[in-house]
């Protein structure tokens, strides 16, 4: 027993050594590797050109045209990856891939879904950063606002005025806040 005491303290000492010796470094990439071209980054870009934001109602249909450049040149046959963003709900996208044609351009569909959301389209590439199509959902329709801040006031100095905007409540003849928001605040 007493032979084999020294045997093994070597062993303890210089397996760690021979371990570190024999083998070349070895490294591991842990988000997948570098690009192509890892010197200069992503080479392409991708630019979105349908309209966004997309505003949709319940079943429409709707275009997303994307278009695949490196530097100012469109590039053929590059895969495009299509991806719902956030809670799309039963929103859908025609395809999860689309492929750029000679002049850079790849087309898919959107169909809203039959309940209110809103999300993003992410399209993706290996070599360029992805872009992002925002989408909206709803089955009211979508309209736009515009409020104009006329005062009239003694305080003609001030520089900026704070409006606040409730939905589903009138104003009050003799001015002020309604009472029903009063009562939300």
């Amino acid at each position: 027993m007493r032979s084999f005491l020294p045997l093994f303290a070597a062993l303890l000492l210089f397996a760690p050594l021979a371990g570190l010796s024999g083998c070349d470094p070895t490294e591991v990439t842990v988000d997948g590797g570098p690009a192509a071209d890892a010197t200069t980054g992503p080479a392409g870009r991708i630019r979105i050109e349908s309209s966004t934001p997309l505003t949709l109602t319940y079943g429409e249909r709707s275009e997303l045209r994307v278009r695949y450049l490196e530097g100012e040149l469109p590039r053929a046959g590059v895969e495009l990856g299509l991806a719902l963003s956030g809670t799309a709900n039963d929103t859908d996208l025609s395809e999860d891939y689309i492929v750029s044609g000679m002049d850079g351009r790849a087309v898919a569909e959107l169909v809203a879904g039959s309940v209110g959301s809103a999300f993003r389209v992410r399209v993706s590439a290996a070599r360029a950063a992805a872009a992002y199509i925002d989408v909206s959902v709803s089955d009211a329709g979508f309209g736009g606002l515009q409020v104009g801040a006329a005062y009239t006031g003694a305080r003609a100095e001030a520089t900026r005025r704070m409006l606040t905007v409730y939905s589903d409540v009138g104003c009050e003849p003799s001015g002020g806040y309604p009472s029903s928001a009063v009562a939300r605040q």
